[in-house]
């Protein structure tokens, strides 16, 4: 299905008397979420705030959900807090650490949270010599998870797993589009369908990805 049929679509339900505001577009993309806004404000007179509330990309919908006001915390800047604790930051220590960064995130959208999951996914990389250290890796995830704690921080993939836990209710909608569905990462498909599982129509643009 092509972004057009997506907005087709939604014009079918909206003509069938479907409140807007019971529609949510979810896009992987700011690009993308442009685009859609744009197709919509053409054909309708819905107000900036209704077109802002009803299309946004997954990660800015979650947020919004949960009512998370704290900045959202990104590797880059835990380098630079861990590294102003005393820590002595060189060329090689900050390859590493990037490097480390980049598994923990993968295996924590590919196989999912904790300790465990971390040194699992570690386990299965085919040449550890181009990744980083065991030990060195499991300290800057123990170090990362303690130091969001202690400074009430939080990243994105914590926002997806806090959406996931049984006491988040997701709002029904009649209508969900999914657009770009090729792009999201399997943490990001448990949400979606989360998402699917509290919509009555579902659309999608794009291949899934898993």
């Amino acid at each position: 299905m092509k972004n057009l049929d997506l907005i087709e679509i939604l014009q079918d339900h909206l003509k069938k008397t479907c409140p807007f505001d019971q529609t949510l577009t979810i896009c992987s993309t700011q690009a993308g979420v442009r685009k859609v806004r744009e197709s919509i404000r053409e054909q309708n007179s819905f107000m900036e705030k209704q077109l802002i509330q009803n299309v946004q990309t997954l990660d800015s919908y979650l947020i919004n959900i949960i009512g998370e006001d704290r900045k959202i915390y990104h590797p880059s800047d835990f380098i630079k807090d861990f590294y102003n604790e005393g820590n002595k930051l060189t060329n090689d220590t900050e390859q590493k650490f990037h490097a480390a960064m980049d598994v923990i995130r993968t295996a924590r959208i590919t196989l999912g949270d904790g300790t465990n999951n971390i040194v699992k996914y570690y386990d299965s990389l085919y040449n550890k010599n181009f990744t980083v250290a065991f030990k060195f890796l499991v300290k800057i995830f123990e170090t990362y998870t303690k130091y969001k704690e202690d400074n009430s921080k939080v990243d994105l993939e914590d926002i997806k797993y806090k959406i996931l836990g049984p006491h988040i209710t997701l709002p029904y909608n009649i209508v969900l589009m999914i657009n770009e569905a090729q792009n999201y990462t399997p943490l990001e498909w448990m949400v979606i369908n989360k998402l699917i599982s509290m919509s009555q129509y579902v659309y999608m643009t794009g291949n899934r990805s898993l």
